[in-house]
């Protein structure tokens, strides 16, 4: 009853895009694709959906990209398309997704769009530890707003989380736990806590 978030219906995954340009250090899709991002068209992904509607009654689909909000805007076509379908569809995005290109705009589009998950993936409570070791340029302050506006539209949200690389300290650590319950405080329903797991050639192996 699991992919990588909870199941309520018939249900399969689904993968939109392939790839990520971002670079964090402990990461090796950048290397596996070297670091391109390459993303089907809204109509072709919703063409898939339909199919698997049609054809096999699917009603929730877990997208499976690397990074589905790399684009804002194709986000936001893909939504559309669901909508304008009348697919009458649930679906998640549960592999971590950025949180730069999310707002509250989208995230209302998304929900009307049948989202009811999202994972988020801030590493780190620790600005320096996402800066120095993790090469994350990300906005904490944003996360946490983000867990506050999914709480109140209702989409599920997970945040997720890296602890034991060579550089952090135990104040590092403090901070992450620090962040993580302020997060709950904002609406925070999951929070994913991993062991640093260093992939051969990438910065943290090194």
């Amino acid at each position: 009853k699991l992919i990588h978030s909870p199941v309520n219906h018939n249900h399969t995954p689904i993968i939109s895009s392939r790839g990520c340009p971002c670079k964090c250090s402990f990461c090796s899709i950048p290397l596996f694709w070297n670091g391109t991002w390459r993303a089907r068209t809204p109509k072709n992904v919703v063409d898939e959906m339909e199919e698997c509607v049609i054809k096999y009654n699917i009603r929730e689909f877990h997208f499976m990209d690397d990074n589905l909000t790399h684009s804002k805007e194709r986000t936001r076509q893909l939504c559309l398309e669901i909508i304008n379908r009348k697919l009458n569809v649930k679906w998640s995005a549960s592999t971590g997704i950025r949180s730069e290109n999310l707002d509250r705009e989208l995230l209302l589009l998304m929900k009307k769009s049948g989202c009811i998950f999202i994972a988020l993936s801030p590493e780190s409570g620790s600005k320096r530890l996402l800066r120095e070791e993790y090469n994350k340029n990300l906005d904490l302050d944003h996360i946490k707003e983000i867990i506050r506006i999914t709480d109140r539209v209702a989409i599920r949200n997970c945040a997720y989380f890296v602890i034991g690389s060579k550089g952090e300290t135990t104040t590092d650590r403090k901070e992450t736990l620090r962040y993580i319950g302020n997060l709950a405080k904002n609406g925070l329903d999951e929070a994913g806590i991993f062991v640093m797991m260093s992939h051969p050639n990438t910065k943290v192996s090194r």
